[in-house]
């Protein structure tokens, strides 16, 4: 597991609990997070990787991702890649978001 532990170093927001890598995402509102799911479907799809999702208080996305490999589990590169896909999807989501409200001022 050091081997996890050092590779999240390259994952902001990501971190080891338990066997799992887990990130928690903030929204903005219930509609915002829905849209960042459904796109986290899209990716785990595409991935055939597919995540624990959780949504609490219409506004944080919780992400928890392992490989079962046998009668164990723990984070494999299968992860990361899934991880780093599912960071640059929200951070363009966020993008996107920011894009939109600026439009809105001018």
């Amino acid at each position: 597991m050091s081997e996890v532990v050092e590779k999240l170093k390259e994952f902001p927001g990501w971190e080891l609990k338990g066997n799992k890598i887990v990130r928690v995402f903030e929204t903005k509102n219930f509609g915002e997070s829905a849209k960042f799911v459904e796109e986290v479907a899209r990716i785990a799809h595409r991935f055939y990787h597919y995540p624990d999702v959780e949504v609490r208080n219409q506004t944080r996305v919780t992400i928890e991702s392992t490989t079962t490999q046998g009668s164990s589990s723990e984070p494999t590169e299968k992860d990361f890649r899934l991880a780093e896909a599912i960071s640059r999807a929200f951070d363009n989501l966020k993008s996107a978001q920011m894009r939109k409200e600026q439009r809105r001022v001018y």
